[in-house]
């Protein structure tokens, strides 16, 4: 607070600064000699002594605006721009000491020590003080001007690169500054002095060209054997003559790279996977993948190296995998993607691994990927990259112990059936459960190739073993009363409506499998037995060529058995596992309004009082319930005059008993 009231006090000796309230209309109050600093009755001074800015505020109001005096002390003291007034930093507007709270001027002292160079850095970027410190937000702040502790000493609040950083006051000192050397192959040990001038000499935050002591490998490679310079892959920060050519990219927490000559990449590093390996590795089979991590890491318990060869050499489980299952390969050494400073891999998996793969680096494993049994009937593994046997035999799918896991049929064949691997996925695994071919092991595919159909058509020997995998054993239809999975509820896509579409209902005496369905000749026809559960949709026959299938809504569109005819309801998309979707009316008009049907509907039916039955006599009664399932959605418009006789030939009616020949379509 004395030190608010020291500030207050200095605001009234520079009246200049004040425009509305430039001059007192008040007999003066304080001595002549309040306004200087040398002085002992310097309003500062008054201020620390008294220790309270109470006597002050009497005067000059609680918010120090004037008050009575009509003198205000926010003139020069509220925006940030006015920290020269107490901090000095006038030649360049900072703030920055280059004078104490106490008069200091010498950069030996700790008020003053290097705060210019910080602020105004000639060969990295500008430290702002709010890295530092807490930056008020007006004079009177609370964590600025604090009248219970009058230390003068200013509290250091690290933030932004600077946050791990620890002030030691008693030696003039930092340490774990990001700034000064705390980051990989920097001087960690570097802890400069405050108030000495050299604290930042090139070299003392991290070696340069001729002491290359902490750098890591690929450094000292280039630097001592190659010959480069630090130009020759920084030329964006530095050039060939080490003059910083842009110090804003120099100590940003970032390290920068622009290869500014490929050619002297290229000399070592040819474009291709056979070039990684100078960097990563994998010399004994030209892989790049790390045996070598690129800190000259060797064990397989280092992340760095961990399972990569493993990956990449493949084993007696799957072919080698490509390195772009879990990384984006560069196709040079220069891509943005490759060197980005922190000698941390990004880890992007592809598709194969599955879209749900996740890296989780501080437990070092992987999670949710395909390779490791995330699939349907998988153990969904997680493995640790860096432990062995994370892929033995049975560790991402069952192999006969507990089948049940395997979801789908595997348990009534195995366990019921006696059947085993070989007898459904002959092309991959033999009768000892040995793999045969790589190439079908771990390819995102359920390859299934039976080897012996006799085998199968013990259940499967006519259209009637449908039954067995997607039930309708009541009708022998082979339309899911349950799905592959075992669902039962016609709320579940697997069953949804199947049965109401098979077996027919007061609508419809059925429609046939092929209808929405490719159906297979045998349980074993290519397109059949594909592994992943869900049945293709291919839409023929009846439905018309231009119906659509939504799995995702679970909606048919533009199916003719739903009102994609002329004068139906074209628009009508039926939910597949949602009751009451073919109730009567929802395809074409049953009662109401007959404007939009064809011809001379609504002429007969409204004007003529004639009932459907009268001209559809074998698909409709006289209460207009459909009698003739077998030609009512049958892709034709069945004409039978109730009265016996008549014809229609498409364009004319003829006989009918109501009037002579007549066109249907309009007057003639």
């Amino acid at each position: 607070m004395n030190r608010l009231l020291l500030i207050c006090l200095l605001i009234f000796l520079f009246l200049g600064c004040s425009e509305d309230k430039a001059v007192s209309t008040l007999p003066p109050t304080h001595p002549s000699s309040w306004i200087n600093s040398d002085s002992p009755d310097f309003h500062g001074n008054v201020v620390i002594n008294r220790a309270t800015a109470k006597n002050c505020m009497k005067c000059h109001g609680e918010d120090m605006d004037g008050g009575i005096s009509e003198v205000s002390c926010i003139d020069c003291h509220l925006e940030q721009g006015a920290c020269v007034s107490c901090h000095g930093g006038v030649d360049n507007l900072t703030g920055a000491p280059p004078k104490g709270l106490d008069g200091e001027t010498s950069p030996t002292t700790r008020a003053v020590g290097a705060h210019t160079a910080h602020l105004n850095a000639l060969n990295a970027k500008s430290v702002e003080c709010q890295d530092c410190h807490y930056i008020p937000a007006f004079l009177l702040d609370t964590l600025h001007i604090n009248l219970t502790n009058l230390d003068s000493i200013a509290e250091l609040t690290f933030s932004n690169l600077a946050e791990n950083t620890i002030w030691h006051r008693t030696s003039d000192s930092c340490s774990n500054s990001y700034c000064h050397g705390n980051f990989d192959g920097g001087n960690t040990n570097n802890h400069p002095i405050w108030t000495d001038t050299l604290g930042a000499e090139c070299g003392s935050c991290h070696s340069v060209a001729h002491n290359m002591s902490d750098f890591h490998m690929k450094h000292i490679s280039y630097l001592g054997v190659a010959g480069l310079i630090c130009g020759n892959c920084h030329g964006s920060v530095i050039d060939t003559l080490n003059n910083f050519t842009d110090k804003s990219l120099h100590v940003n927490g970032v390290i920068d790279t622009l290869v500014l000559d490929p050619s002297l990449c290229y000399d070592c590093h040819a474009s291709g996977p056979d070039s990684c390996y100078r960097c990563h590795g994998g010399l004994d089979n030209l892989t790049g993948a790390p045996p070598t991590g690129l800190d000259n890491e060797t064990s397989f318990t280092d992340i760095a190296v961990g399972a990569h060869t493993a990956h990449v050499a493949g084993n007696r489980f799957t072919n080698p995998f490509d390195c772009d299952i879990c990384h984006i390969k560069p196709d040079a050494i220069i891509d943005t993607i490759h060197l980005d400073g922190d000698n941390i891999a990004e880890v992007t998996f592809n598709s194969l691994a599955g879209n749900s793969s996740i890296w989780n680096r501080t437990a070092e494993r992987c999670e949710n990927v395909y390779c490791h049994g995330n699939f349907d009937g998988g153990t969904n593994l997680d493995p640790v990259w860096t432990a062995q046997n994370q892929a033995d035999c049975g560790s991402c799918h069952d192999i006969g112990v507990d089948p049940g896991t395997l979801g789908w049929k595997h348990e009534y064949h195995i366990s019921i059936a006696g059947m085993d691997c070989s007898h459904c996925h002959s092309q991959v695994v033999d009768d000892t459960l040995g793999l045969i071919n790589l190439d079908l092991h771990i390819n995102g595919v359920a390859d299934t190739t039976i080897a012996d159909q006799v085998l199968c058509d013990n259940c499967h020997g006519s259209e009637v073993g449908c039954v067995g995998c997607h039930g309708g054993l009541d009708n022998q239809s082979g339309a899911p009363p349950y799905g592959l999975e075992h669902e039962t509820a016609t709320t579940v896509i697997a069953v949804g409506a199947h049965t109401a579409h098979v077996t027919g209902n007061t609508m419809s005496d059925g429609v046939a499998c092929e209808s929405c369905h490719s159906v297979p000749a045998t349980v074993l026809t290519i397109g059949h037995l594909d592994g992943d559960l869900i049945p293709e949709v291919t839409f023929g026959g009846i439905a018309g060529g231009s119906a659509n299938w939504n799995r995702g809504a679970a909606q048919c569109t533009n199916t003719y058995c739903h009102g994609n005819f002329p004068r139906g309801y074209a628009a009508n998309s039926p939910i597949w596992n949602s009751p009451n979707q073919s109730d009567c009316g929802t395809c074409h008009p049953a009662t109401g309004d007959y404007s939009s049907m064809s011809g001379r509907h609504y002429l007969h039916i409204v004007e003529e009082d004639i009932d459907c039955y009268r001209c559809h006599s074998t698909a409709v009664d006289d209460s207009r319930n459909i009698v003739g399932y077998d030609i009512h959605v049958n892709g034709v418009i069945n004409i039978s005059f109730s009265s016996g006789h008549g014809r229609y030939d498409g364009t004319l009616c003829t006989s009918t008993g109501c009037h002579g020949t007549e066109y249907w379509q309009s007057y003639k």
